[in-house]
């Protein structure tokens, strides 16, 4: 069942789902948005060399953190039109470079959870 994912209203790729699994879909980038996949590559890479402790220094600490914020602001404003083609506001979607095939998009549909306002 394919998925129509939007940035900002406007289509940028279509996520199939493998037999139903979502978060094993196969992801298929629109090529008028090929500046997404160099912004989730670029977050993937800071978030694997800020690991849990950081970078060796406060400037990459500071770069890595800035460009984990960019990918973070682009998620939240991702949507998803459903294969009926209906908006489903309540599933968001999380793209992330490949760890295995370079240049490839992995990605997963997930229920969308809104933050507790307690917790904050």
């Amino acid at each position: 069942m394919p998925y129509l994912v939007l940035y900002q209203g406007v289509p940028i790729g279509t996520l199939t789902d493998a037999a139903g699994d979502q978060s094993g879909a196969e992801f298929e980038l629109d090529p008028a948005a090929s500046w997404v996949r160099e912004l989730v590559g670029n977050a993937s890479e800071a978030a694997r060399n800020l690991g849990y402790l950081g970078s060796v220094d406060e400037v990459g600490d500071a770069l890595g953190a800035a460009v984990i914020e960019q990918h973070k602001q682009f998620t939240a404003a991702l949507s998803v039109v459903g294969p009926t083609g209906l908006p489903r506001p309540d599933l968001t979607i999380h793209l992330d470079a490949h760890p295995l095939l370079p240049g490839r998009i992995f990605a997963a549909i997930l229920p969308k959870v809104e933050p507790d306002a307690n917790l904050a």
